[in-house]
């Protein structure tokens, strides 16, 4: 008996490969050669030591009438006497047959060729012929008709054609006469015949041996071969039908993969995943993906483990994620509910410790963990396939009749299609594709499963899985009543397992599936709380900040075109005015009340409304009237204040932006502003004139004036200058005054160090010398030196939108928008604190005006009586 060999896919050249899918496709196999991982492989020359004994005195008839056309063109060729091979190697599934000629010249060889191999669903390549010359130096010159398959030693000339067999017999003759220095060996008999014959095998055998591609099969694969071949003729011996599937369905079910192959599977895909999330995204992201896949599927196979699964396998898919397959056709469905819930429930349970770990301390990498194991974990869990929210609803509701089956199948389709639309990622589509292609397949084995539900199949033994002898024909007919004819005893033995294990997965009663689903549930509703808290901790500048800015809102709506004004006709635009506060409850109230009033009050009044509150101006003088009208409006509502000709009405607001980088972008305009409010009257950013193109000067010298005062600010944030303020409270407490008066002395020189030294630093790195000048000039004065401060105000004011340097004419009192006060901003939502308006009929109104105009949203407000702030501008 000859031995077979092994074929090593990974020893194939790419052109081979190229030569066996002519697709884009084969990248796929490719990429298997590179990451040396084998895949069943057959080959039209056959991988075995010698031909000889499988010679044989007749073809199965079945073979004999494919051949018999291509036979009876041979013998008009001149081709006779037929001698016939059937090589069969149960280790590749595959059968070939020859049918090999004389030529009555004595000169050349034919054959009829077919190879049959049963791991694909096209089993019967088409025979075809091939034409054969040698020649006494060993040389062979061959003429196919078949396709390419395997490279060709350097003493075998291949030249393939499409082509009748009478053309290629023409085409060989001239190719062959080519030849005409070497000398033809003589085929005057079958043994001559035989022995060329296994000569050209023998230069085959020994090339593909020599390359790797042909490799003794080791003694476990052997073994593996005698077995596969032992059941079929068994089966065979006993009369069973589908003999051959029998036998692939004992191999598939004592498989046994050894664990190396695990483990380098493993470790090869993390190497792929890792590159093409590189390639795709952040690597550090995906660095962080890795451990937390490996969290979820070590949950799969933990579950898997204990419920006896075997031959389990973890592996990561490229920019997918990873899986865990295992082995168990006895499962009742409660256990494949809790497989499905082991993998993203505890790594939904570690998300929640580690949101609330992150933000109870406020670490980055805390809140960074969490989100992505919700992520990651939350997504496993809706409700479809191939998810395992999808395989737990399957495995409890689902799979309890074929139109519950295919109908959750179709609206997982629908579903991933929908999530890829979304832009959750293109993969997504692909999946729902492959589900839709396998769409038909799975309502015939729903349809075989339903029908052998009503059947007495003999039940497996308690903790076996495996197949009964009498169940898997019974379900092997059913499968093949169902699939083509073409399909491959592998695949209908693979199907034919999946109805046993859909037979076995006896769904959970009402209270299994009640609690399992109430699992998920729960993890869902615990995903959305916990990643709303990360998201509203992000977007809110810290979950705290957010928490006690919401707390502390205003009380107040302010709609955008809420506010109306009226004007006596005696009212001055601008002067010294007493501003009468009055703030409603509601919109309407204040409404009707501005209506009754602007009937009443006298011609030297303004009135204005502005979301709940009434602003009465009145002039300063006119004490009586004020008196008169703070009564009336008193009457009306009891939240109702004076703000003084030199004081201040003190205004709060809250409001929400479209966007991060709109927020961003108007707190810094904000800050800006309010770096610069505090010195004199200056324009701010809601005013009319800040809305031309000319004032983006001043907006940019307001930013850099905002910088130095922020690099100035952080120089008691130096080591030194923290040590030196220690030392200083300690010599307070001590009563050391000496020490004090020193320690003060020093603070003062320290401080005009770093100062020369953050100036120098800041002009070094092209800061505008101008205001770098005019900000030294005026940290040197101090506060009670009004004059000068005031006379560099002035000169500065032209740079950073001073209302004078604007308006030009200062004997005319215009309407004054200016603000003090600070913005905070958490995320999204932007909070002004305690602004100052001297105005505020004018600058309120501006400022919601301004804010609407930037699309930002829920402007809330407060208003309250001012401090005793007295305006220098005044004086």
């Amino acid at each position: 008996m000859s031995t077979f060999y092994a074929i090593d896919s990974t020893r194939v050249t790419h052109r081979e490969y190229w030569w066996g899918t002519r697709s884009p496709l084969v990248i796929i196999g490719w990429l298997l050669k590179w990451l040396r991982i084998r895949i069943p492989g057959s080959t039209d020359d056959p991988n075995v030591d010698s031909t000889l004994p499988f010679v044989v005195e007749s073809l199965p008839v079945e073979v004999a009438s494919r051949f018999q056309p291509l036979a009876d063109e041979l013998t008009r060729l001149g081709f006779a006497e037929p001698v016939y091979h059937v090589i069969h190697d149960a280790g590749t599934s595959t059968t070939i047959y020859w049918a090999t000629f004389r030529h009555q010249s004595g000169q050349r060889f034919a054959r009829i060729h077919q190879r049959i191999w049963r791991h694909t669903q096209s089993v019967h390549r088409r025979a075809f012929v091939l034409f054969f010359t040698a020649f006494t130096d060993g040389a062979f010159v061959v003429s196919s008709s078949g396709k390419s398959d395997l490279d060709a030693p350097a003493s075998i000339y291949v030249q393939r054609m499409k082509a009748t067999p009478s053309v290629l017999w023409h085409a060989h003759e001239r190719l062959a006469a080519a030849q005409w220095q070497k000398t033809v060996q003589p085929i005057r008999t079958r043994e001559e015949l035989l022995g060329i014959s296994e000569q050209h095998h023998a230069l085959l055998r020994d090339f593909h041996l020599a390359r790797g591609v042909f490799r003794p099969r080791t003694v476990s694969e052997q073994a593996q071969v005698e077995t596969f071949a032992s059941t079929v003729a068994q089966a065979q011996a006993s009369g069973l039908q589908h003999a051959e599937v029998l036998a692939e369905l004992e191999r598939l079910q004592t498989h046994k993969p050894g664990w190396g192959n695990a483990v380098i599977l493993l470790l090869v895909s993390v190497a792929a995943f890792v590159a093409a999330g590189t390639a795709q995204q952040n690597w550090k992201i995906t660095l962080w993906l890795i451990p937390i896949l490996l969290l979820h599927e070590s949950g799969h196979w933990l579950a898997m483990k204990i419920f006896g699964y075997r031959n389990l396998r973890m592996f990561f898919i490229p920019l997918f994620g990873a899986a865990v397959t295992g082995r168990n056709w006895n499962v009742p469905g409660w256990k494949k509910g809790l497989v499905a819930l082991a993998g993203p429930v505890p790594g939904i349970a570690l998300g929640v410790a580690f949101t609330l770990a992150g933000l109870i301390t406020g670490h980055t990498w805390l809140k960074m963990a969490a989100l992505l194991l919700l992520l990651i974990n939350g997504f496993n869990l809706l409700p479809m396939l191939p998810l395992d929210g999808g395989h737990l609803l399957h495995a409890t509701l689902f799979c309890r009749n074929r139109w519950l089956d295919i109908t959750f199948r179709i609206a997982a389709i629908g579903g991933l299609l929908l999530l890829s639309i979304a832009g959750m990622g293109k993969f997504l589509m692909y999946i729902g594709i492959a589900m839709a292609v396998g769409l038909p397949i799975a309502f015939k084995m729903s349809k075989v499963t339903d029908a052998l539900r009503r059947t007495m199949l003999p039940p497996p033994l308690p903790g076996e899985d495996r197949i009964p002898v009498a169940s898997a024909q019974i379900i092997i007919g059913a499968v093949k009543a169902q699939m083509p004819a073409k399909s491959t005893n592998k695949s209908i033995a693979q199907l034919a397992l999946n109805v046993f294990e859909t037979l076995n997965a006896r769904p959970p009663g009402v209270l299994g599936t009640l609690g399992l689903l109430t699992i998920q549930g729960g993890a869902i509703v615990l995903t959305l709380l916990c990643g709303f808290l990360l998201i509203l901790d992000k977007h809110g500048g810290g979950l705290g900040a957010f928490a006690s800015a919401a707390l502390r809102q205003p009380q107040h709506t302010l709609d955008c075109g809420s506010h109306a004004r009226w004007s006596g006709e005696a009212a001055a635009p601008a002067g010294p005015c007493n501003t009468t506060v009055t703030t409603f409850r509601r919109h309407i109230e204040a409404q009707g009340a501005f209506a009754h009033l602007t009937n009443q009050l006298p011609p030297t009044a303004s009135l204005c409304l502005v979301g709940d509150s009434l602003l009465l101006k009145l002039p300063a003088d006119d004490d009586a009237s004020r008196e008169r009208w703070f009564t009336e409006l008193q009457k009306l509502s009891t939240n109702t204040f004076v703000a003084l000709t030199n004081r201040t009405v003190l205004f709060s607001m809250m409001c929400i932006a479209p966007t991060a980088s709109a927020a961003t972008n108007l707190e810094e305009e904000l800050r800006d502003y309010f770096h610069v409010a505090g010195l004199a009257e200056f324009i701010p950013p809601w005013a009319p004139t800040a809305g031309k193109a000319e004032f983006e000067s001043k907006r940019l010298a307001r930013r850099t004036w905002g910088q130095i005062d922020e690099s100035m600010g952080k120089l008691w944030q130096s080591s030194d200058t923290k040590a030196l303020k220690v030392n200083m409270a300690a010599a307070m407490r001590r009563g050391a005054q000496a020490e004090m008066e020193r320690l003060s002395k020093e603070q003062t020189r320290m401080r005009k160090d770093l100062e020369t030294q953050t100036y120098a630093r800041l002009r070094a790195g092209g800061c505008d010398a101008e205001l770098l000048d005019f900000h030294a000039r005026l940290a040197a004065l101090h506060y009670t030196n009004r004059i000068e401060r005031a006379s560099v105000v002035r000169q500065m004011a032209v740079r950073l939108g001073g209302v004078s340097s604007e308006d030009g004419d200062s004997a005319k009192p215009a309407p004054r928008y200016d603000a003090t006060g600070y913005v905070v901003r958490h995320g999204l939502l932007l909070e002004m604190r305690w602004m100052g308006f001297k105005d505020a009929t004018t600058g309120v109104p501006a400022l919601m005006n301004w804010l609407c105009q930037k699309r930002c949203r829920n402007l809330k407000y407060d208003m309250h009586a001012g401090s005793s702030y007295v305006d220098d501008s005044d004086e």
